[in-house]
């Protein structure tokens, strides 16, 4: 998801007082590469996902079902709670780049709306193309090549994180000197572009700018506050058996931003095209 875009950032921003050990730079690297990898093993799985993300200064919480497909793309997603029942198709090439979706309700028909507009992402801070797991993989692996020997100024390994009895690895990327500076809007970029080009959270920039209604409210010359990285903190549980990501926890200068916390990860489950097909009988659109 484009909650780890902004590993490379970092690197001009990260303000280290001690580097750890070398030992523990190989620990996390190998830990790192052992995600990667087991993760672009697959380019179908399937996954619950528990969202925690803070809209209007309350952290609400969402659980939803994804079966998705890395190439092409592909997503068929099912809200499970609060509410069970809405659902969204989205894909290459599919719906002219718009995502179909089912809401189980009101207004009782198939809506098909833009993934990165602000009517469908006013209460998601994170759009459909950050679905998934593949995308963590290739933004650890540009942003490990461009840290090079400064690995361990960026990246804690904290081991054998206790959760529920069981033992996890613990990634954490700290940045101490977090904080909001002035930018000008400049010819007919909007807060994607801004978000896009220097590796931030779009959601937190239209959150951090009261005069700010959404991504497209701005018009040059407009001054805004930009954060000077993604996030105050990341935090990255992944399971040592699976090598996949079991939490990933982001914190403003605040607290926590948004929570992902992933479950009953199905890697490889066969999916075919009926799996992607609105027309599927286990549907309701």
């Amino acid at each position: 998801m484009r909650t780890l875009s902004i590993i490379c950032l970092l690197l001009s921003f990260v303000a280290s007082s001690q580097a750890p050990s070398s030992n523990s730079n190989q620990e996390a690297r190998l830990i790192i590469t052992k995600m990667i990898d087991a993760i672009n093993k697959h380019n179908q799985y399937t996954y619950v996902v528990n969202s925690q993300e803070r809209i209007d200064g309350k952290l609400g919480s969402t659980e939803a079902l994804f079966k998705y497909q890395y190439k092409p793309r592909k997503i068929y997603m099912k809200v499970q709670k609060p509410e069970d029942g809405a659902e969204i198709l989205f894909g290459d090439g599919m719906f002219n780049g718009d995502a179909l979706i089912n809401p189980n309700g009101f207004p009782y028909i198939n809506l098909r709306l833009d993934p990165e507009g602000w009517l469908m992402r006013k209460d998601h801070h994170h759009s459909l193309h950050d679905a998934g797991f593949h995308f963590i993989c290739e933004v650890l692996s540009n942003s490990i090549n461009s840290v090079g020997d400064n690995f361990g100024d960026f990246f804690k390994l904290r081991k054998d994180t206790i959760i529920n009895g069981k033992a996890y690895h613990k990634l954490v990327i700290d940045v101490y000197n977090f904080e909001y500076k002035d930018y000008i809007i400049k010819g007919e970029e909007n807060i994607l572009d801004i978000s896009d080009r220097l590796f931030l959270n779009d959601y937190l920039i239209v959150d951090k700018n009261e005069d700010i209604d959404d991504f497209d409210d701005v018009s040059a010359g407009h001054k805004i506050k930009l954060p000077n990285a993604y996030a105050r903190k990341i935090v990255i549980i992944i399971d040592p058996v699976t090598n996949f990501p079991l939490v990933e926890e982001i914190h403003d200068e605040i607290g926590v931003y948004e929570r992902y916390s992933f479950s009953r990860i199905k890697p490889s489950p066969k999916l075919s095209e009926e799996d992607f097909d609105m027309d599927n009988d286990d549907y309701g659109f």
